[in-house]
């Protein structure tokens, strides 16, 4: 059973989420954890920060802890062809039509970033299920919301379809006793691929919803869109009960005064990370960071 802690680091562009899931990453992995820290952001950090070349396979970087950087545009091809390979056969009889002709339209369907993303996602909680801990830099908030909201969209979806599926059924099973005497008819493999992904959709959102397994943190600074955006990734993961583990305070500087946060947030923990004049890039520099300020992997769990 896959009992990895799963971490997810979401803010406006800049606010340094990839720096302070980095830190995390590195933090665990010198506790003796065994960590994984993948970028789903296209902007990919993650090889600068660490400042080691990093790729869409995670590799190690150190004994304990892994990193990688997910190409996202890979992810989305290999969708494409699962859904080609499975509509092929499902519906070979449509070959006579030349219906492969028309799978290249898929390419342009809406929707592709977050499908993309959760079979980088799927793949690799699947992959690394025997680590304790799972991080990852998530993509822009707008990407990120989607993400985290289709399993539940998809789902009702899904179910609706299920249920315009058992309808057919019924009126399939009427037809065939008149026709063939009670002869029983070959099992529905749309049905049960409608089934196998409704229960793939439920699964993870049972895994976004478990608040003792996954953790979702924000990071903001000292600016006004960074909070309200902060509002609107709390208010949109409240509709779908997800809840946010912890807003955190990039680069604060003195006399930065956190009476400023919208009372919104009052009931999310939070903490600050204090602003280095050093560039935080690198084991060496991210280690200092750490003792210096006196960091400790409880601030974040």
């Amino acid at each position: 059973m896959n009992n990895s802690k799963i971490l997810f680091f979401m803010g406006k562009g800049g606010t340094g989420k990839s720096t302070v899931s980095a830190i995390l990453g590195l933090m665990l992995a010198e506790s003796k954890k065994k960590v994984v820290v993948i970028s789903l952001d296209s902007a990919h950090n993650l090889s600068d920060i660490y400042e080691t070349p990093l790729a869409h396979k995670p590799r190690e970087i150190d004994p304990f802890l892994y990193a990688g950087e997910i190409d996202q545009e890979k992810m989305i091809q290999k969708y494409l062809k699962d859904v080609q390979i499975s509509l092929k056969r499902r519906y070979s009889y449509l070959t006579a039509f030349n219906i492969e002709n028309y799978f290249d339209i898929l390419r342009y369907s809406p929707g592709l970033e977050e499908y993309a993303l959760m079979l980088a996602f799927n793949n690799i909680i699947e992959k690394f299920s025997g680590f304790d801990y799972i991080i990852f830099d998530m993509p822009p908030t707008a990407l990120s919301l989607k993400f985290f909201n289709l399993p539940f969209l998809s789902g009702k979806w899904i179910e609706h379809l299920e249920n315009l599926r058992c309808e057919i059924n019924k009126k399939r099973e009427i037809i065939s006793r008149v026709r063939f005497a009670g002869k029983e008819y070959e099992r529905d493999k749309i049905l049960s691929k409608i089934r196998e992904l409704k229960d793939q959709y439920q699964s993870v959102g049972e895994i976004f919803q478990d608040s003792d397994r996954t953790g979702v943190f924000t990071v903001i600074n000292y600016d006004s869109l960074a909070v309200s955006e902060t509002l609107r990734i709390f208010n949109s993961l409240e509709k779908i009960k997800i809840s946010m583990k912890k807003i955190i305070w990039n680069r604060k500087r003195k006399g930065d005064s956190f009476d400023d946060i919208d009372n919104s947030f009052s009931s999310v923990p939070f903490f600050s990370l204090p602003f280095s004049r050093e560039r935080l890039t690198g084991f060496k520099a991210l280690n200092n960071y750490i003792r210096t300020v006196d960091l400790k992997i409880s601030d974040f769990l």
